[in-house]
């Protein structure tokens, strides 16, 4: 299986200048040309991750969220923004004609000793589906 990353940045899908923009043309010209990734290489599998621009940056600056890592209202503001993106995403990518379904990061993956660990299983089995799984910019937990 081979497995293409796609990266969908958040200064690309929304204005990061303007608070909970979304660029949709972009993203409905992304999901069509994702499409036609797929189109091209059936064998590929795709994963896609999409940046949390003027959602989540925006409010993890604006509620100061670098000096109150531990405020789990702080935090839920910023997974709420950044899911709400997700999902907008997702939304297109879906109506491209992608089988694209949100995973949500921070049920999977958390640091410990300053690394990215987690259980990916639910990813893996997506693939084997040809299910994209679209994955986000989360808070994730440090254990």
């Amino acid at each position: 299986m081979t497995l293409l990353v796609i990266k969908l940045g958040g200064g690309v899908i929304t204005d990061k200048s303007v608070p909970y923009s979304v660029n949709n043309d972009v993203i409905e010209s992304l999901s069509q040309q994702i499409y036609k990734i797929q189109e091209k290489f059936p064998d590929y599998r795709l994963l896609i991750g999409n940046g949390a621009g003027s959602f989540g940056h925006y409010l993890a600056s604006h509620l100061g969220y670098q000096e109150n890592k531990s405020d789990l209202n702080i935090v839920s503001k910023i997974r709420k923004s950044v899911q709400e993106l997700n999902g907008l995403v997702v939304e297109k990518l879906n109506n491209a004609g992608v089988r694209a379904q949100t995973v949500k990061p921070s049920d999977l993956l958390y640091f410990e000793n300053s690394k990215i660990a987690g259980e990916i299983t639910v990813i893996t089995k997506m693939l084997k589906k040809n299910i994209i799984p679209v994955m986000y910019g989360d808070v994730l937990d440090d254990r």
